[in-house]
């Protein structure tokens, strides 16, 4: 019974044990699954806050970059804009201007300008008809600066031996309204400023340079005004390949050449891609669907294309008349891989650790203890493992980052990360536990305290530019950037300081080259400016000078002129002397009646021959008055067309009598006129003396004066029946020092003088119309009342 006893007491004894380690092992197992979730609760919470503050410092750095990027593209087309810029100036100014550049000029200063900027792969300049110097008619068919029409075109190309000037015959091309396969008109380069009346630069465009060469263009044009009326454009054209690698080489620095650059029109259409570069021109929609959809939606997620996520950033970017899109994205497995390797090792650990759990729930109090005890130190070093991989994402982390505990207003360091330390120069020791304030590393408190306030207040600061002090006392640029968390019911403050100096010192550069570019523009422009006050006032010399070599001939010519008459003079009041001091003696000796009256016949002949000769002279010296007078002071008058031609042909006569050509005037109505008649006669001189010269060969040649009048023009026609002028040298008979007779007493500055003359000072037009073997004929188109 005893035994039995024992066998029953110890049969119960077993149960209660059995039954209190049940309870026991029941209760440690839901202690455990407590920890286990309250562990897990933690650890990703750590996770979060990790991930937060890592793609908060990615998103901040890669929206410096991003504005950073823009800001180089914008200096770029700022830079390539400076060509169409200085080449409109200048020709509006000197367009329909007295001493204006000539055609040839404009071409040369048209290719000194592509020269100068390596940055655009093209330069050109197109006028609307007649509306740079009114000689279209002169120039028609001249392929050097001209095309059929006369209009003045140039059109210049950088190749890979130097640049070649490409001529243009057909015009219509630049009016031409036809849709190319994006909806944009062929020839907006041209009718953008036309009709916006402003600089435009165009979408991609195809340009077919030679019978089938075609290359991917953007042109950016700039509006030429005469007199405030649209007269053409001035324009640039960059090459879509040359701008890719431009463009791709400004982003390569940005995180390593990690980062995609995507440059998209404001038609959506590819500029530069770092991903595509084939598809330059394209529609971004017809190359990423996916990225096109996210960058049209309201996005609050990462973009994720290829099993990849990508941090993106957008900015707009204003250029001339249109807005391009600067995208920039960022691959955040990359930058998340610590991160994703931290987060895998967790969840297998946790599974590990669950299962383990599981087996052991019925095994021995003492067993269950150690297992427990073995598997809180492995998840408290789980635990510490974790917290030292996040340690070393933030020490690790490329921009300086420091967190400080708060509390009533007073901030402690807790934590700074080695690019902090690197930065600024101080030891950790010096560093935890203080403050800015007490070590000094802001320039100024009053900073100090507006940043801090602001982050306290708000919860948050982005991008506050202020100068910070290292230890050594060397002072840098900083981005400053913060944000607080709440942690164990204590405030924390997180800041980031990332050293922009560089940057500053990049913008100051560039803003300093820009100064001197715009003063190298403005000092090349007085030059310019300069330059063409020297030629208008050597213009004027040329002129005042042949005037003065015009009347140094007249008054020689004259002067032989007027030894007859006064000669004759002379010669007849001699005789009347003798015939008169021969009659005294008669009426002394005893004078008859047939003396008389042959002294008186006679006398009557002498006084005729008196009277003719005096006025020949007195009409003579009267019209060289009036010329020299004109020529000498150019007063505005009114006269007759008439008495100018008179005038005129009566001072060449002894150089028409030399020759053995014969100038005739046929002007019949008396044509009157309120103009300069000094270098209106000039313009006469030089004409027809132009004609004696160079118009005939041996055979005696005619020269015809004729005229006709409107109510408020005059139109007077020089023509010669001489040999003409070939064609190819019609177009440079009014240009300075041209001549074909040079050291046989040409001198190149007649017919310049002459339509320097007509077109400046007398405000009219002068035409030349010429058929080898068929003679020459210049009309002048001149107002009747002169400005």
């Amino acid at each position: 019974m005893f035994e039995s006893w024992s066998m029953k007491h110890l049969s119960r004894y077993v149960r209660s044990l059995l039954a209190a380690g049940l309870l026991l092992v029941l209760s440690l197992g839901l202690i455990l699954f407590l920890a286990l979730y309250l562990l897990q609760q933690a650890n990703r919470k750590s996770e979060e806050v990790s991930v937060a503050l890592l793609q908060e410092s990615l998103n901040e750095q890669l929206q410096l970059n991003t504005e950073a990027l823009r800001d180089n593209l914008l200096t770029f087309m700022d830079q390539a804009g400076q060509s169409p810029k200085l080449l409109a100036s200048m020709l509006s100014q000197t367009a329909k201007q007295q001493g204006q550049l000539n055609r040839l000029q404009v071409k040369k200063l048209t290719a000194a300008t592509l020269n100068a900027n390596t940055l655009v792969s093209s330069a050109y300049v197109h006028f609307e008809p007649n509306a740079y110097d009114g000689l279209d008619r002169v120039y028609i068919g001249i392929g050097d600066y001209s095309s059929a029409e006369g209009s003045l075109e140039v059109y210049w190309v950088r190749e890979a031996d130097g640049i070649r000037f490409y001529p243009i015959e057909d015009v219509s091309f630049k009016y031409s309204e036809t849709l190319d396969a994006y909806g944009q008109r062929e020839s907006e380069w041209f009718l953008c400023p036309r009709e916006q009346l402003r600089p435009c630069l165009t979408e991609p465009f195809s340009w077919e340079l030679n019978p089938g060469q075609f290359i991917e263009l953007m042109s950016l044009t700039k509006p030429i005004f005469v007199r405030d009326t649209f007269a053409g454009v001035a324009g640039v054209d960059l090459n879509l390949d040359d701008f890719q690698r431009a463009a791709l080489h400004l982003a390569s620095p940005v995180f390593a050449g990690q980062a995609r650059l995507v440059l998209l029109s404001q038609q959506q259409r590819i500029l530069a891609a770092t991903a595509y570069p084939e598809s330059r021109g394209l529609y971004l929609k017809d190359v990423d669907a996916e990225l096109a959809h996210y960058l049209a939606s309201d996005r609050t997620a990462l973009f994720q294309s290829d099993n990849q996520s990508y941090l993106v950033k957008q900015l707009a970017m204003p250029v001339v008349n249109t807005e391009w899109q600067v995208v920039l994205m960022l691959p955040m497995q990359s930058a998340l891989a610590t991160e994703q390797a931290m987060r895998t090792d967790l969840i297998r650990r946790n599974t590990e650790n669950v299962v383990l759990l599981l087996l052991v729930s019925g095994v021995v109090l003492f067993i269950s203890l150690w297992i427990a005890f073995r598997y809180v130190r492995q998840r408290e070093f789980a635990l510490n493992r974790s917290r030292n991989q996040l340690a070393m994402v933030f020490n690790t982390a490329p921009s300086p980052m420091a967190v400080a505990r708060c509390h009533q207003g007073q901030c402690v360091t807790t934590r700074i990360n080695q690019a902090w330390l690197r930065e600024f120069g101080f030891s950790e020791q010096q560093v935890l536990g203080s403050n800015g304030e007490q070590l000094g590393w802001w320039c100024s408190d009053e900073d100090r305290r507006r940043v801090i306030d602001q982050i306290m207040d708000e919860g948050q600061l982005e991008q506050f530019q202020v100068w910070m002090q290292r230890a050594d006392a060397s002072q840098f640029l900083a981005s400053v950037s913060g944000s607080t968390i709440e942690q164990d019911g204590e405030k924390m403050l997180v800041m980031v300081y990332d050293n922009i100096t560089p940057t500053h010192h990049l913008q100051q550069d560039l803003l300093r080259l820009n100064r001197e570019l715009d003063q190298r523009v403005q000092a090349r422009t007085r030059d310019l400016q300069q330059a063409i006050q020297d030629l208008e006032l050597a213009q004027q010399e040329l002129i005042q000078s042949g005037k003065l070599a015009a009347l140094g001939n007249l008054v020689a010519g004259i002067a032989h002129e007027l030894n007859t008459p006064v000669g004759n003079a002379v010669m007849a009041s001699s005789r009347f002397r003798g015939d008169y001091r021969e009659l005294r003696k008669k009426i002394e000796q005893g004078m008859r009646r047939s003396d008389l009256t042959d002294f008186i016949e006679q006398g009557e002949q002498t006084t005729d021959i008196l009277i003719r000769n005096l006025q020949r002279a007195a009409e003579l010296i009267n019209s060289f008055k009036q010329v020299a007078v004109d020529q000498a002071s150019s007063q505005r008058r009114q006269c007759t067309l008439n008495e100018v031609v008179h005038n005129v042909l009566l001072m060449l006569q002894p150089s028409i009598r030399k020759s053995p050509h014969q100038v005739v005037s046929e002007l019949q109505e008396t044509i009157l006129m309120d103009t300069y008649p000094g270098p209106l006669e000039q313009v006469l001189i030089n004409l027809i003396q132009n004609a004696l010269i160079h118009a005939f060969d041996e055979q005696p040649g005619r020269i015809i004066l004729s005229a006709s009048a409107t109510e408020d023009r005059v139109y007077l026609y020089i023509r010669d029946n001489g040999k003409g002028i070939p064609e190819d040298l019609q177009a440079r008979v009014f240009e300075p020092f041209f001549t074909t007779r040079l050291g046989r007493g040409g001198s190149g500055l007649g017919l310049s003088l002459v339509h320097n003359m007509v077109t400046g000072v007398l405000g009219g037009k002068i035409r030349l119309s010429s058929q080898p073997g068929q003679g020459t004929e210049f009309e002048l188109s001149l107002p009747r009342a002169s400005n």
